[in-house]
């Protein structure tokens, strides 16, 4: 079935009322859970998984054992792996080169030629 078109009502009442571009609908975040219920939502929780698991397995409804099964599925198996593309270049910057840029940095602010060269790295003598 096909939505009808907003009546000119409707588009002026939504338009009154939607948040200004950029603007938070709920600028203060979301309302921390009490303390109380956590530590209750805790002690019940192992009853509940007991539950769960008794009705995987001996429910005589199919949507039940499903949900069921997806339930506990859901918390023991991790979501499938994603692809995901990094670029851009890696820099290895030890101490000497960072003492270096320094120095070239304040030979630019004063004026100064200073003469400063990275040292070798000590963990990489096997590579020169």
């Amino acid at each position: 079935m096909a939505k009808r078109p907003m009546t000119a009502k409707q588009l002026a009442n939504l338009q009154k009322n939607q948040f200004p571009k950029g603007k938070s609908g709920n600028p203060k975040g979301r309302t921390p859970t009490p303390e109380e219920l956590k530590i209750s939502a805790a002690e019940m929780s192992p009853d509940a998984l007991k539950e769960v698991q008794r009705l995987a397995k001996t429910s005589k409804n199919d949507m039940v054992r499903l949900k069921a099964n997806e339930l506990i599925l859901s918390y023991n198996l991790s979501k499938a792996a994603q692809k995901v593309d990094v670029s851009g270049e890696i820099h290895h910057n030890h101490t000497s080169d960072l003492i270096a840029k320094a120095a070239k940095a304040r030979e630019i602010i004063e004026g100064q030629v200073i003469e400063a060269k990275p040292l070798p790295d000590p963990d990489n003598h096997h590579l020169q």
